[in-house]
């Protein structure tokens, strides 16, 4: 026995549409379900509005005499995204990473997500990436445009999206591959504090309390810039440090990147392990924030220090100035790395290779080489 019905799938713009699958009397798309002969069971659209041609295809199918091909499903670029951090959480990647992942392609899903995956178009990406903008800003209710370095990395993580997608096969090609990133400038990635600015700030450490009313948000503050200038961590992993991490009698910070993975064991001086012993078993989180509300609010007392004293702080310029410092003072690349948390040299040589001092001694070194002056003269033909 095969029992096939036709139905109207209504679309939203019908009047009709609460009526539901009982109201047959619109002009809305018709479809089919049942069980074929075949014993399949089937539920597709008959690609008609006319009712007469729906019920001659609807004998023919239960006569067996045609078959309904079944379409290709069009998947939207919210369901590639959601897919997508399916997979990233699958591969247990960091919890850092994942959330830029989500935070990034939520943007993404919100101006595109619910377009075909497979119509999005290189123009549309680069779109969508020329659009984004910052949080609103005081000075500017709309948000301020990206900078290049941030919009490049939006890029790049839409370029993942979309290779994911096409190894997927919800895609042919992979729209965002045929955008080209926004030109970087070729300094200023790496900013550290000069001697003057780093003598402000831990001179503006004890003046502090005059803008900050909570005392222990003021010992956090005393405790944190130090510790940044020390050890150069990331902002989201010091937010998340607790007692239980710290080798008091030793002085070690023991400490697994959230970004990388990579297990970092660093010796602090003195003054930072008095300071940081001010401090609850929580360090630096209030009970009940989360890690992200915890980055948050240490960034935002950075940002503050900053506009006290006259100086732009951030807190990876604590990571730069960690890094230049020791750099200069001659120590290897490859030991930086390590203290940094890097999951490879290339990445520290990226951002600091030009910190090295032997690098520069070596460039000396093959110019000094060059001499024009001992050439042999060069006969001349004569003018006649």
């Amino acid at each position: 026995m095969h029992e096939l019905n036709l139905f109207r799938r209504h679309v939203p713009e019908c009047k009709h549409a609460a009526e539901g699958a009982r109201w047959l009397k619109c002009d809305c798309p018709i479809h089919i379900y049942g069980r074929l002969p075949s014993g399949e069971t089937i539920r597709r659209g008959l690609a008609t509005r006319d009712w007469n041609i729906a019920m001659r295809k609807l004998d023919l199918l239960a006569r067996g005499e045609l078959t309904v091909e079944k379409p290709v499903e069009r998947h939207t670029v919210a369901d590639g995204i959601a897919a997508f951090l399916t997979d990233c959480r699958r591969r247990a990647l960091q919890p850092g990473t994942l959330h830029n992942y989500e935070v990034t392609l939520g943007f993404m899903a919100d101006a595109i997500g619910s377009k075909p995956a497979a119509d999005i178009t290189a123009e549309d990406i680069a779109l969508w990436n020329a659009s984004r903008r910052t949080p609103a800003k005081r000075t500017a209710p709309d948000g301020v445009p990206l900078m290049p370095r941030t919009a490049a990395k939006e890029l790049t993580f839409a370029r993942m999206l979309f290779t994911f997608l096409r190894n997927r096969e919800w895609i042919t090609r992979n729209p965002a591959a045929l955008v080209r990133p926004p030109k970087l400038p070729a300094e200023g990635a790496t900013l550290p504090f000069s001697e003057v600015e780093t003598r402000k700030i831990l001179a503006g450490l004890e003046s502090y309390k005059q803008i900050q009313r909570r005392q222990l948000d003021v010992l956090r503050l005393r405790a944190l810039v130090p510790l940044l200038l020390y050890s150069g961590l990331r902002i989201g992993d010091a937010a998340t440090l607790t007692r239980s991490q710290i080798e008091w009698k030793s002085r070690y910070l023991i400490r697994r990147q959230q970004k990388t993975g990579t297990h970092v064991r660093i010796s602090l001086p003195e003054n930072v392990i008095l300071a940081l012993d001010t401090l609850p078993e929580s360090l630096f989180a209030d009970m009940g924030d989360s890690a992200k509300a915890t980055t948050r609010k240490l960034s935002g007392m950075l940002e503050r220090l900053g506009d006290h004293i006259g100086v732009h702080v951030t807190a990876h310029r604590f990571r730069d100035s960690f890094a230049v410092s020791l750099l200069t003072a001659g120590a290897d690349i490859r030991t930086v790395q390590l203290l940094l948390g890097h999951s490879s040299v290339r990445v520290t040589e990226k951002a600091y290779a030009r910190f090295v001092p032997e690098h520069q001694r070596l460039l000396d070194a093959a110019t000094a080489r060059l001499n024009y002056d001992d050439a042999a003269p060069i006969a001349m033909p004569s003018a006649g």
